[in-house]
């Protein structure tokens, strides 16, 4: 074990300790065979539900270097994690994982819905198991749980320059796609015009990325650099200029493969510059390597794994403002993403439409209050989001198959024990 293992692991139990909350360290370099998360590697080995929880992880690891080091988010089946990097040099060798908890006390609601998505809905207490012993934490907490994460992060990275963690160079942590490629052009320097670029490599490596081929897309890369390499010699300046020019193919491949480059890759000022001061051929090499790790783990593990991941804060934002009055345009901006586009994917996910899921975290709220109070329908009806009593009256018959009253007063016969 490294010594910097050593310090990661120890500081990654001084959190656990302090918080109550687990923290382990994820690997970036490869996604763990089993799921990282115990909520979703049970539901995988008890039910058979595989999610894209692996590659969530990795993904909201990235997320949490591109946003100033730490990054909160849910795992598929809504458990509640936050994530910080864990900088060796310019780049993000592993990250701290903190969680699971949730944000609100588990009900029948999140059981059907997690049990319908998965076709399931006569395993409903199975997937209740699930979540047996995870503690509930208010977001409030988890703001700050993040927030100390971060410092533990910090205290744990290699870099003698803690920029990453800096909130005012945040705009500098991902460049919109085309001053990106830009900023690589005038970095690379004198050409060598004697050089003959392999462009056939380039249109087969545009090809294995567009069907998402990761090993061959790999093995060209390997022989692109074993060109340039061999054509160059040893003059730094030239290789350093055809160094740039591969990430700038890098990156067109993957736009050609479906990727976000702005959201996903994510390369930055910082790391960019970095080539500068590389004084050897080994130390480009490396910084390659570096870069086509992470460019490959991203492209092409979690090509799709943005969509989970917008899809999940969504629901974070509905279930948190309930019962405000929430609209599909509302959401959609939340997301990012145009109204149509999120009302076809969140459909796609939930098996459901954005209005009927709403509704359900109304009238699971709604159960609540009449199993916990006395209030008047009409105070519920408000308090759920509901703009009238009539309408909440006909949501709640639709859903739970009798009235609002009738269910309150079946309860009410129920014998205290």
């Amino acid at each position: 074990m490294t010594a910097n293992m050593r310090l990661w692991e120890s500081l990654a139990r001084d959190f656990s300790q302090a918080t109550g909350t687990e923290c382990r360290i994820l690997d970036v370099a490869a996604i763990p065979e089993e799921e990282f998360c115990p909520i979703c590697s049970n539901a995988e080995r008890k039910l058979g539900i595989r999610t894209a929880c692996r590659e969530l992880h990795l993904f909201s690891a990235y997320q949490s270097e591109r946003w100033g080091g730490h990054y909160i988010y849910d795992c598929p089946l809504s458990g509640t994690y936050w994530a910080s990097p864990i900088i060796s040099g310019d780049m993000m060798s592993a990250a701290y994982i903190a969680g699971p908890v949730m944000l609100n006390p588990v009900d029948d609601f999140l059981f059907e819905s997690i049990a319908e998505r998965y076709l399931m809905r006569d395993r409903i207490g199975e997937v209740a198991d699930l979540f047996r012993g995870i503690q509930v934490v208010a977001p409030s907490r988890i703001s700050s749980l993040s927030e100390i994460l971060r410092a533990t992060a910090l205290r744990g990275s290699e870099s003698g320059n803690p920029g990453i963690f800096d909130d005012a160079a945040l705009e500098q942590q991902a460049l919109p796609i085309d001053k990106y490629l830009r900023l690589l052009t005038s970095m690379e320097g004198q050409k060598n015009s004697d050089l003959e670029y392999p462009l056939k490599l380039e249109h087969e490596l545009l090809q294995h990325v567009a069907r998402g081929d990761r090993s061959e897309a790999e093995d060209v890369l390997d022989r692109l650099m074993s060109r340039v390499l061999a054509a160059s010699g040893v003059e730094l300046p030239i290789i350093r200029s055809r160094i740039l020019e591969l990430v700038v193919l890098i990156s067109r491949a993957a736009i050609e493969g479906g990727a976000d480059v702005e959201q996903i890759f994510g390369l930055n000022y910082r790391l960019l510059n970095s080539i500068r001061g590389s004084r050897t051929v080994e130390e480009l090499q490396s910084w390659l390597r570096r870069v086509i790790g992470r460019f490959c783990s991203l492209v092409f593990d979690l090509r799709t794994v943005k969509h989970t991941d917008t899809i999940l804060r969504a629901l974070r934002f509905m279930k948190e403002n309930f019962y405000e009055k929430l609209t599909l345009a509302d959401v959609a901006g939340q997301a990012g993403l145009s109204t149509d586009y999120f009302s076809r994917i969140f459909h796609a996910e939930l098996k459901m439409t954005f209005s009927e899921y709403l509704n359900r975290l109304r009238i699971e709220e709604a159960k609540r209050l009449l199993r916990t109070g006395h209030q008047s329908l009409g105070n519920i009806a408000y308090a759920c989001g509901f703009e009238d009593q009539s309408y909440f009256t006909r949501v709640f018959r639709k859903v739970v198959g009798e009235t609002p009253s009738r269910y309150r007063d079946e309860l009410n016969q129920i014998p205290m024990p």
